[in-house]
C-alpha cells in the first residue's frame, strides 16, 4: 500500500489539520450552542413534552405557566433573556377586567361563534349553525396582557402563543387582530349570569 503522506511537506501537512479542523467545528458547532436557537428550541420541545395539558386536572392556564416556568428554569442567561418577552405575557395572567368578561357574538367572515368569556378565567367557543366552515368546539383559559388578549387551550399548548391584538369599538364591542392579519369582531350578548361583572356590577 502507498503511504499518503509520502512527500508531503510540513507546511502543507498543517493547512491539512487546520482544514480538517474548521470543517469538525462547522459540523458541530451547531450541536453544541449553548445560547443560540438549537438551544433554546431543545428547551421549547423538552418543556412542551414535560407539561400536561388535563383540563380535569388544571386549568390551561395553570398548564402553560408551567411551561413557561419549565422554560425559564432549564434556559441559560441568554435563553432566559430572549423568552422575557413572552414570559411577562404570562407574569401580567390571570387578569379578567370585566369589560372583557361577557357572553359575546364573534364573527370573523361568513365564521360566527358564540363565545363566552367567563370571570374565572375560563372561555368557551361554539359555532353557530350558520357558519361557515364551523370548527369543534373550543375551550380553555384567557387573560389580558396590556391591550392583548392571550388565548390558552384545553387541547395542549400553543406556541408561540396564541395572542391578539384589542381595538376597542365603544363600550359593548371590540375587534381582535389574528395571527393572519384578518380580524374577528365580537359583540356583547349578555353579561346577566355573571357575579362580579354582571349587569349591577
Amino acid at each position: 500500500m502507498d503511504n499518503p503522506y509520502l512527500g508531503v511537506t510540513p507546511t502543507r501537512l498543517l493547512w491539512s489539520v487546520i482544514a480538517v479542523a474548521v470543517a469538525i467545528g462547522l459540523v458541530t458547532a451547531p450541536l453544541s450552542c449553548s445560547n443560540g436557537r438549537i438551544e433554546k428550541a431543545n428547551v421549547v420541545l423538552q418543556c412542551k413534552n414535560a407539561t400536561r395539558f388535563d383540563p380535569k386536572q388544571r386549568t390551561a392556564l395553570e398548564s402553560t405557566k408551567a411551561f413557561v416556568a419549565c422554560v425559564d428554569a432549564k434556559s441559560d442567561e441568554a435563553g432566559r433573556r430572549s423568552f422575557a418577552e413572552r414570559r411577562k405575557l404570562f407574569d401580567a395572567l390571570p387578569n379578567t377586567p370585566c369589560e372583557y368578561v361577557g357572553i359575546w357574538a364573534a364573527t370573523r367572515g361568513k365564521e360566527h361563534y358564540r363565545v363566552v368569556l367567563d370571570e374565572d378565567g375560563s372561555f368557551q367557543a361554539d359555532a353557530y349553525r350558520d357558519t361557515a366552515r364551523p370548527r369543534t368546539a373550543m375551550s380553555g383559559s384567557w387573560g389580558i396582557a396590556g391591550k392583548q388578549i392571550v388565548w390558552m387551550y384545553d387541547t395542549g399548548l400553543v406556541w408561540p402563543p396564541d395572542v391578539n391584538a384589542i381595538t376597542p369599538l365603544g363600550k359593548d364591542a371590540f375587534e381582535l387582530k389574528e395571527v393572519d392579519g384578518s380580524t374577528t369582531r365580537y359583540d356583547l350578548l349578555d353579561r346577566a349570569p355573571f357575579e362580579r361583572c354582571g349587569p349591577t356590577s
